[in-house]
């Protein structure tokens, strides 16, 4: 089963009040490649029925939600004259915040099962229309029913009431407004002395490399102790572990993102903070992120006293510090509802987005749909969220001249460069995959990989350490091969080698441009 066949399903097994319909893509798609297929004719009665059956169904869902609103605010006397969206400012301004997040989360899964409906009918015209050669395309018969569908053009009524509440909520700036800042580690005597010995060591030996070997270094999940203590080092994930590496000269720090009930983008690399809480058994610290709201979040100190920093904290340190100062950041698979808050995050600020080297995922599904969205703010102007998306771009990223997403563009207010989109991949036949499987050492693999970069209009990869990619010469040439098309990252495992010699061989030898490290204290031997 492919990923999307598998999103559509997560999709179906999650919509368990069936107050949405999501169209049976796998089912529909088997009629389709199985045996003789289906025929024209028959294609487009399927097809119909199931465009039909999403629209009576986006349509019933509309109503019943604009009726609960309505009825919640029925002694408004200002409502019956009112637009939608001031009708949807009333509600907001009346309710308590529970009932806000709920409509907010309710809003983000309609558009979520939507984006499903349209790419389900999409993909299966397209996949009929590849399998039967010399049949004149359905596509051209049945695209512009689809386009003009109730819930292809009520994703615009969707992005807007999710403007309305994400305003008023003051999602972004929230934090800023607490004098205590987001992430202090609390002081421990006893370790003092151990704690600016370590720091002491770091800056030294950072100083003293080579200022462009160290450019490829990537510090992951920030300077931090891998043990989860707090004592010597920053926590992973944290502001701190964040800034003591960017301050001591590392260009380069990765981190793993996760959203939050009201749609704060927060680092946090598990489902839960179970594993750095101060307090574990805080019922707090083991409900999933999703489920927590940034007064949870703020509440919840990690093992350094510190709490979990927003996305945006960690971003605006980094403009602080200086231009060197960048993230490569991980979306978790599954994690697609994180791609329209990002996408409002860099829109919202976008004088941020120099600090944002990298966005990347294992989940191809998501890569894609973040290049998709990415490509239209690549164009002259940031426009406004909500204005256009790629969901209403019916001919996909090239039809709107997109230069790759590497490249500079100039909008009203300055000259702004996109983050660089990487999927990654893994090399480990034993390890449970979370995404695509490839042996880079493999011309097949690397085949295989550059047709999906390139199907997702991806700018490069990063790929699991593999020994072969220094040890045996036509592997690590085939690497440097590649990396003069695509950009290439290594990540590896703790029982990988994690020192800077190797490093410099991979860049040396396979024109690797982004290497993580935890740097144990063996890193900068000889």
């Amino acid at each position: 089963m492919g990923k999307f066949s598998l999103y559509v399903q997560y999709a179906q097994e999650a919509n368990t009040d069936e107050t949405v319909y999501i169209v049976p893509y796998s089912e529909l798609a088997s009629k389709i490649s199985g045996g003789d297929g289906i025929s024209r004719d028959g294609l487009i009665d399927l097809w119909n029925t199931e465009h039909a059956k999403a629209s009576k169904a986006f349509e019933g869902v509309a109503e019943k939600m604009w009726s609960d609103i309505f009825a919640a605010i029925a002694a408004e006397k200002e409502t019956y004259v009112s637009l939608p969206r001031d009708v949807l400012e009333i509600y907001v301004r009346c309710q308590d915040r529970d009932k806000v997040y709920e409509l907010l989360q309710f809003l983000g899964q309609l558009g979520k099962n939507i984006q499903l409906n349209f790419d389900s009918l999409r993909k299966l015209l397209r996949k009929f229309d590849k399998k039967a050669h010399n049949v004149l395309h359905v596509s051209s018969e049945l695209l512009p029913n689809l386009y003009s569908s109730n819930f292809v053009t009520g994703k615009f009524a969707i992005e807007s009431s999710l403007d309305v509440i994400r305003d008023f909520l003051e999602l972004d700036d929230v934090a800023s407004s607490h004098s205590a800042p987001p992430d202090v580690d609390v002081p421990i005597v006893p370790s003092l002395a151990a704690k600016k010995d370590e720091m002491d060591w770091f800056r030294e030996n950072v100083k003293k490399s080579d200022s462009k070997e160290m450019k490829t270094v990537v510090a992951h999940r920030g300077f931090h102790d891998i043990d989860d203590d707090s004592f010597i080092r920053p926590l992973e994930n944290t502001l701190t572990a964040m800034e003591y590496a960017w301050v001591a000269g590392v260009s380069l720090c990765e981190c793993d993102v996760g959203l939050t009930k009201d749609e704060q983008i927060i680092l946090a690399h598990d489902i839960d903070f179970s594993r750095l809480s101060l307090d574990n058994y805080d019922n707090m610290s083991t409900k999933a992120v999703s489920e927590l709201t940034l007064s949870d979040i703020i509440a919840l100190p990690l093992k350094s006293g510190a709490r979990p920093p927003l996305l945006v904290d960690v971003l605006r340190s980094a403009k602080a510090i200086g231009k060197h100062a960048k993230l490569v950041i991980e979306i978790k698979p599954g994690n697609s509802e994180i791609v329209e808050p990002l996408l409002h995050l860099f829109t919202r600020h976008k004088n941020l987005l120099e600090h944002v080297a990298v966005v990347m995922s294992f989940d191809l599904y998501i890569m894609k749909r973040l290049s998709e969205s990415l490509a239209v703010l690549s164009i002259g102007t940031f426009l406004p969220r909500g204005s256009i998306s790629s969901f209403y771009n019916p001919f996909g990223r090239q039809s709107t001249l997109v230069l790759p997403q590497s490249s500079m563009k100039k909008s009203n207010d300055g000259i702004f460069k996109m983050p660089s989109l990487f999927l990654i991949t893994e090399s480990n036949p034993s390890r449970p995959h979370q995404g695509m499987f490839a042996d880079m050492t493999c011309s097949e693999s690397r085949e295989k990989v550059e047709n999906a970069l390139d199907d997702s209009s991806l700018d490069g990869v990063y790929i699991q350490y593999q020994e072969e990619m220094i040890t045996k010469f036509e592997a690590g040439s085939s690497l440097k091969d590649m990396s003069l098309t695509y950009k290439i990252g290594v990540w590896g495992l703790r029982t990988d080698p994690d020192n800077f010699s190797t490093n410099k061989k991979l860049v040396a030898n396979a024109g690797i441009s982004y290497v993580n490290t935890d740097f144990p204290r063996s890193f900068f031997d000889s």
